[in-house]
């Protein structure tokens, strides 16, 4: 019995597992606060762990197809990926920012990478001509 073909999203998954540990940090650092659910910091931790492996679980299972040359082009690039992680967390940092003006360092640190991300966007980009527009 043959198997249907299973087709993976390496960058798509890597930005599930990014944001999830995001999340998972963020879910840590406020669980210290007085009166929080512990009931509600753990179901929030499995689901994002869930999330984390199940990225891991992308980038992981197209390495592999790869390797055996049965792996589909992924729709999601790399740039594209870079470029829409740099956004959303960009979104996470002002949240972040907005919603705890007391913890600066984690907004300015997701910012930071943010950014990193979007310059990454942006040199990958440029190199493999995706913002290049045909005419």
């Amino acid at each position: 019995m043959r198997s249907a073909p299973v087709s993976y999203e390496p960058v798509f998954g890597g930005m599930v597992a990014v944001l999830a540990a995001a999340f998972v940090c963020y879910v840590l650092f406020s669980a210290r606060s007085p009166g929080t659910s512990h009931t509600g910091t753990a179901f929030l931790l499995i689901v994002s762990g869930n999330a984390m492996f199940w990225g891991g679980a992308q980038i992981v299972g197209y390495r592999n197809a790869k390797r055996r040359g049965t792996a589909q082009s992924p729709v999601l690039g790399t740039a594209l990926g870079c470029a829409l992680l740099g956004l959303l967390l960009a979104l996470v940092a002002v949240l972040l920012h907005e919603l705890t003006p007391e913890r600066t360092a984690e907004s300015l640190l997701t910012g930071g990478i943010s950014a990193l991300l979007l310059v990454v966007a942006a040199v990958v980009g440029i190199r493999q001509g995706v913002w290049r527009r045909d005419a």
